[in-house]
């Protein structure tokens, strides 16, 4: 099923310290769980399989622009009751892993708003908005003054924000990693 979403993320210091501001403000918790997403090369889009700690798993495909600024998303998810293996065995396969992500999420609500506070492995800290826009967007300004009060409430600035997903910033990071390794050998 196609669906959109309004998006935005930003890097933050310590889980924990919004973790316990979310809950002083009454945002609604929803869960916490522990989340592995494994990308595979994609021609067009984002490709992922996700897996968390309950051993629910889903095919997501998205496409969304790289951008500081809350930005639509568009995505489709499949949930995997069965054979999640053998499609990342043919996903892997057909068009190869970029990378793994591992991840523990604890989800927030404040009205329409998903609020996603994530430690990533290997990357650190953020936060994430998502608001789900209905079909024709009439929910679009809305959910954008929504992110704009929950920045405000939880102390974001947009010099926080990230432009890339999870995927990007660890192939980044790997490139520079590489390239340290390689130019400290050469000395």
């Amino acid at each position: 099923m196609k669906a959109r979403n309004l998006e935005q993320k930003f890097s933050i210091k310590k889980v924990e310290d919004l973790i316990l501001l979310c809950k002083s403000k009454r945002y609604r918790f929803r869960e916490r769980l522990c989340q592995k997403d494994i990308y595979f090369h994609s021609k067009n889009g984002r490709l992922k399989i996700r897996i968390n700690d309950r051993q629910e798993s889903e095919l997501i495909l998205y496409f969304r622009a790289d951008s500081r600024k809350a930005r639509e998303s568009t995505y489709f998810r499949l949930p995997l009751k069965y054979g999640m293996n053998k499609l990342r065995e043919m996903l892997e396969s057909s068009n190869g892993i970029i990378g793994e992500i591992e991840k523990e999420r604890t989800v927030f609500f404040y009205n329409n708003i998903r609020i996603n506070i994530d430690k990533v492995k290997g990357l650190g800290c953020f936060i994430e908005f998502e608001a789900h826009l209905n079909q024709n967007k009439s929910n679009l300004d809305r959910s954008l003054r929504y992110v704009e009060e929950l920045k405000r409430e939880l102390g974001i600035k947009n010099s926080q924000a990230i432009i890339n997903s999870y995927i990007d910033l660890f192939m980044k990071k790997r490139k520079e990693s590489s390239l340290k390794r390689r130019s400290d050998t050469e000395i």
